[in-house]
């Protein structure tokens, strides 16, 4: 199964809304498709999705042991599903930790992954190897663009394989 993050060098870029139409849109044409809110910010993907309401576990409460993946889970409609992301509290952790990249590996394999990493994540610090595909949001201006191509140059160091995805 497909394992896509979705990462911008700087916030504002439009990566949060373009992990979630990417989402849609593979769950629309059939896929088993699992969301993972990475960011950090309290349910932004929740919050565009439109199921903040139905989010009683995260991201925080898997990684620390209170739940299981499949229980912290968003049924948002359509064969998309939303892993929540932590809400500045105790149960929020790193988008880079250990935890995180196990977690991402065992809902791989019910389905496609798409996870919106947060805005500066650098994908050498153990994030190159757990994803397929990196999609990065830039806008088309010059310091937007400067920075994204200084995160494709880290992806293409850090993990070979993905750099051929990386143009």
């Amino acid at each position: 199964m497909a394992k896509i993050a979705f990462i911008s060098a700087l916030g504002g870029q439009g990566c949060s809304l373009s992990a979630v139409y990417t989402a849609r849109a593979a769950a629309s044409a059939g896929h088993a498709v699992t969301l993972a809110d990475l960011g950090g910010f309290g349910g932004t993907l929740a919050c565009m999705l439109g199921v903040d309401d139905c989010v009683s576990m995260n991201l925080g409460d898997v990684a620390s042991g209170q739940c299981l993946p499949e229980d912290a889970l968003v049924d948002c409609g359509g064969g998309l599903r939303l892993l929540p992301s932590g809400r500045f509290s105790q149960n929020t952790v790193s988008p880079l930790s250990v935890e995180v990249r196990r977690i991402i590996g065992e809902l791989a394999r019910e389905g496609d992954v798409f996870a919106d990493l947060p805005a500066g994540t650098l994908p050498d610090c153990g994030m190159a190897g757990c994803f397929d595909v990196f999609v990065i949001c830039a806008l088309a201006d010059s310091v937007s663009l400067k920075y994204a191509a200084a995160l494709c140059r880290m992806i293409r160091k850090a993990s070979p394989q993905t750099a051929r995805r990386c143009g």
